[in-house]
C-alpha cells in the first residue's frame, strides 16, 4: 500500500485503502465485522470513489434502467424518487443498471456502466436492498437523462437544452474537487459539456402519490417513443 493512497476509516467496520498502483482496494477489518456490512460499504461507497480516481470514468447521482436496449437515467438528490422510479421499472421487467451511482464511460458514445444488482426503494442504512432478477450484463449506450422533480399534478416531461443542462448535470455530478485532483476535475467538466450536448436531457415531474407511478412510467415510454410493453 502506498503512503499517498486514500484511506477511509469506517467505525466498527475497518480501514480501507484505495491501492492505486495495485489496482485494488485493500482493507483491515474489525473483529466480528459481518460480510454483509463489508459488501455494503464496498459496493455503495468505496468502489465508486475508487473509480472516481480513474480519469476514464464519470459518475452521476442517479439510477438507470434498460429501455429498448439503451440506458435511461433518473437523476435526483437524496430522497428525490430515483430509486423508487427505478424499482417500478424493474418490476415491469426492465433490467437494472444501477440504483444510486451511475457510472459513465466514453467509448465513442457515452455508455452507462452496470454497478450493483440491488435496488433500494427505501433507505435503510447498511442494507444492500432487494436483489433484482434482471440485471444488465454489459454497459449500454446512454439514451436519455431525466431530472426528477417531485410535485403535485400530472406527470410531465419538459426537454432541456443548452446551459441549463450543463448546470443541472454539474450540480448533480459525483466529483471530488480538491487541489490534488483539480486536473482530473477539469477533464471531467470538459466531458460534462460533451455529455450535455450529446445525450437528450429533460425534466420529469413525478407526482408524490406513489399510486400514480404507472402514469409516470407510461409518460416516459411515450416520450422515448417506446410501446408500453417495451423491454
Amino acid at each position: 500500500m502506498g503512503g499517498d493512497d486514500p484511506v477511509f476509516h469506517i467505525d466498527d467496520v475497518g480501514e480501507f485503502h484505495l491501492c492505486l498502483k495495485e489496482s485494488g482496494i485493500c482493507c483491515r477489518l474489525m473483529p466480528g465485522t459481518s460480510l454483509e456490512r463489508v459488501r455494503y460499504w464496498l459496493m455503495h461507497y468505496l468502489v465508486p470513489v475508487y473509480l472516481l480516481l480513474d480519469p476514464r470514468f464519470d459518475f452521476l447521482h442517479g439510477s438507470a434502467v434498460d429501455v429498448g436496449g439503451g440506458a435511461v437515467a433518473f437523476l435526483a438528490d437524496a430522497m428525490g424518487g430515483k430509486s423508487t422510479l427505478a424499482d417500478f421499472f424493474v418490476r415491469q421487467g426492465h433490467a437494472l443498471l444501477t440504483d444510486d451511482h451511475l457510472g459513465i464511460v466514453r467509448e465513442g458514445v457515452f455508455l452507462a456502466v452496470p454497478s450493483v444488482p440491488f435496488v433500494r426503494p427505501y433507505r435503510e442504512f447498511e442494507d444492500l436492498g432487494n436483489p433484482v432478477e434482471r440485471f444488465a450484463a454489459q454497459p449500454l449506450p446512454l439514451r436519455a437523462i431525466y431530472l426528477l422533480e417531485l410535485a403535485e399534478g400530472p406527470a410531465r416531461i419538459a426537454p432541456l437544452a443548452g446551459l441549463p443542462v450543463a448546470v443541472a448535470l454539474a450540480r448533480n455530478r459525483r466529483l471530488m474537487v480538491t487541489n490534488t485532483y483539480m486536473d482530473l476535475a477539469k477533464v471531467r467538466f470538459s466531458r460534462l459539456a460533451e455529455l450535455a450536448a450529446t445525450v437528450p436531457v429533460a425534466k420529469l415531474r413525478v407526482p408524490r402519490d406513489l399510486s400514480r407511478l404507472p402514469e409516470v412510467y407510461a409518460t416516459v415510454l411515450a416520450h422515448l417513443g417506446e410501446p408500453r410493453d417495451s423491454l
